[in-house]
């Protein structure tokens, strides 16, 4: 197996073989630094310890930083009755999703999406193949404590592809107050029949804590507004996941695992013509469908300094994707190894500055099996370093960072696809940026607070942008890379105010995104066997928007009322593809302490007015404004020593047809969901 090298400079030392150079770097990542953590210190760790934010910086309120912040937790993302966690991070300000039926979705972050919002999965990078836009997040709400969202490009801290946002996703943990603990969850879905259950045991020993979960999930096809089937939207999946921590004063190590196997129906336009329909409830998975078989170790290591705090994190990930046409004939068949690390260095100046050193990257291998082809099998590698300065007096807080990045891809003759008789043959990339970050946040009381920061970043263009050579099922749309495509670099600026009292919280934030060499697909007029031909092209664009979000506090009473505009266009004025419509979302909730039996009884009703979207890009069409209504309530039973925590939620009550802007499949007229109740189950417990 061929050794990953950057303009011929070994990147790490040569392995002849990968698993060999994982397997090793995981081992100098635990083993080398445990030496060096057994060195005499007087710094002890904190007990507990506490959550550090992505942007690296040790726990602080989202006030204290430049960056936009946001969290969406556990308990809010059951409120919002979504299948998947994609669906919930739509509901927060500024965010939507690409969606190919309801299992099949990424986040769009400020009208960004794939390969430009970046996503942290126990602190490092996590690859689903996101270049293709029928790849979904595909991660589950099962074991997830909380989802951290940073809104504008991030590369100065985490590299390439963090342009549009970066998604931390954190996983659960135990009660430090509870020796051993347990839950037990059930969610039903009316819509598709859909059933969704795991559970849980989680427990704090004398030297750290543990945990294992497991859940599945099961999706029929879904309705739409009249009541029409969506043949072969099913999906569904198994999950598991594990926790082993360890800690003293010194140094804590906390290894996950996290294990899914993921089915989602194929949908495409007609396809009752070559698939006969099966029974309505039917799950069978027999005809066309994707599978994705997915497993990631990770191994997070804190160590507490005289001089400062460091951690230091490696993973491995497995990514095994794919395609069955129908009746067990599996043409695409590609497998993802990735091996993601970063280290951080976090060190107090004084009780007013703060620096943090940073070191990111990964190592890839991407193979295909398959008898169909749409990437190369390719080498991939991103190495990147930064500085990251927080000064904090007073009211003001400034940060200033600055790092270099490098990214670097290399193409393998992979039969059928760049044959010396093809139009792409093999090639070797290497692409480097330099990228800074500057910010002020000014909080003259305890209720007003300022924002303003401008930060730079870069992607370098993903795979199938370099190289594909194939036809994209789904749209049926055939498409060429180009391996010439120069890196995406982009700047965003941005300003934001926040204002909370006892009344009324107010937080507004403008901003704008200038790209330089933004990569889009282009329709080229002409045809390949049969089918459109596309290609990637590059053009300087910009996105640029404004989130405002406003909620009267009255007594039990919270009324919010949330509007977010994004609008994308190239130099030409030409519109991008795939941004999201204007959005504005009314949402009146009570929430009350409750008594003895009935506690913490709550209760929400919202209207969702998405306007229209009359600003389509070439290939796309024009959207219609549509409304929706939604509601929800909720409870703690209590009873002896037992709890049941219920919620009922209702989406899309007034059972419109509608078809959202972002959905892939709106270009074949099929229309989004319908009418869907869910309820929702947790039976918390102890052991």
């Amino acid at each position: 197996m061929r050794s990953i090298m950057v303009a011929h400079m070994p990147l790490l030392p040569i392995f002849t073989d990968m698993k060999k150079c994982i397997f090793t770097v995981l081992l100098l990542a635990v083993g080398c630094l445990d030496t060096w953590a057994q060195q005499p210190d007087t710094l002890t760790a904190p007990q507990p310890l506490q959550e550090v934010l992505i942007t690296g910086i040790r726990d602080a309120a989202i006030r204290e930083t430049a960056i936009n912040l946001s969290a969406l937790r556990r308990e809010q993302i059951e409120r919002t009755g979504a299948a998947t966690l994609c669906d919930a991070l739509a509901a927060m300000p500024g965010v939507s999703m690409l969606h190919t039926g309801p299992g099949i979705a990424k986040p769009v972050v400020r009208g960004l999406y794939g390969n430009r919002v970046l996503v942290l999965l126990s602190s490092l990078k996590f690859d689903n193949q996101q270049w293709q836009d029928e790849h979904g997040l595909g991660l589950s709400t099962v074991g997830i404590d909380r989802v951290e969202l940073i809104k504008g490009p991030a590369s100065v801290l985490y590299g390439s592809e963090a342009v549009g946002g970066v998604i931390n996703i954190i996983e659960e943990r135990p009660e430090p107050d509870l020796p051993h603990q347990g839950d037990v969850n059930l969610r039903l879905y009316s819509n598709t029949q859909g059933i969704n259950g795991d559970a849980g045991l989680l427990g704090n020993t004398r030297t750290g804590w543990w945990r294992v979960r497991a859940g599945a999930d099961s999706h029929t096809d879904y309705s739409d507004g009249k009541g029409d089937r969506v043949l072969n939207s099913r999906f569904g999946g198994f999950y598991l996941k594990g926790t082993l921590a360890f800690r003293n004063t010194r140094r804590q190590m906390v290894v996950n695992y996290s294990g899914s196997l993921s089915r989602f129906g194929f949908i495409v336009d007609d396809l009752v013509d070559f698939f006969d329909a099966d029974a309505r409830r039917s799950r069978s998975f027999a005809g066309p469908h994707h599978s994705v078989a997915l497993n990631v170790l990770s191994v997070e290591n804190t160590y507490w300094k005289q001089r400062g705090l460091i951690k230091v994190n490696a993973g491995l990930q497995s990514n095994l994707r794919r395609e069955d046409e129908g009746g067990g004939a599996v043409s695409l068949n590609m497998h993802l190894l990735s091996l993601p690390y970063n280290a951080q260095w976090i060190r107090p100046i004084n009780k007013y500055d703060e620096l943090i050193v940073s070191i990111t990257g990964s190592l890839e291998q991407n193979t295909n099996y398959g008898a169909r082809i749409i990437v190369p099998d390719a080498n991939m590698a991103e190495q990147g370093l930064s500085l990251f300065y927080r000064h904090r007096r007073g009211s003001i807080v400034l940060e200033g960072g600055l790092g270099a990045q490098d990214k670097f891809i290399q193409t393998l003759e992979t039969r059928l696809l760049n044959t010396p008789d093809k139009e792409l043959r093999p090639f070797k990339r290497n692409r480097a940026s330099l990228n800074g970050l500057l910010g002020l946040a000014w909080n003259p009381s305890a209720q007003w607070s300022f924002k303003w920061n401008a930060a730079t970043g870069f992607r370098a263009p993903n795979l199938a942008e370099l190289s594909s050579n194939g036809l994209h099922e789904g749209i049926f749309h055939y498409e060429i890379g180009d391996p010439n495509l120069r890196n995406e670099q982009n700047l965003n600026a941005e300003m934001g105010l926040l204002h909370e009292s006892r009344l009324i919280t107010v937080n507004i934030a403008m901003w704008v995104n200038q790209f330089r060499n933004y990569v889009y697909l282009a329709p080229t007029g002409k045809d390949t066997l049969g089918f459109p031909l596309y290609r990637y092209r590059q053009d300087d664009a910009r996105l640029y928007g404004a989130e405002i979000e406003t909620t009267w506090h009255l007594s039990a009473w919270h009324w919010t009322n949330a509007y977010t505009f994004v609008r994308g266009t190239r130099h030409d004025d030409a519109p991008l593809p795939f941004v999201q419509a204007p959005k504005w979302v009314s949402r009146l909730r009570w929430e009350h302490s409750g008594g003895k039996t009935w506690q913490k009884p709550w209760c929400t009703v919202a209207g969702e007015y998405i306007f229209a979207q009359n600003r389509p890009a070439e290939y796309e069409t024009a959207t219609p404004p549509y409304f929706l209504l939604q509601a929800g309530l909720g409870a703690e039973l209590h009873y002896g020593n037992n709890t049941i925590v219920l919620s009922l939620t209702g989406r899309n009550l007034l059972d419109r047809r509608y078809a959202d802007h972002l959905s892939r499949l709106k270009a074949f007229n099929i229309y989004d969901m319908g009418r869907t109740v869910e309820l929702s189950v947790r039976v918390p417990f102890r052991f």
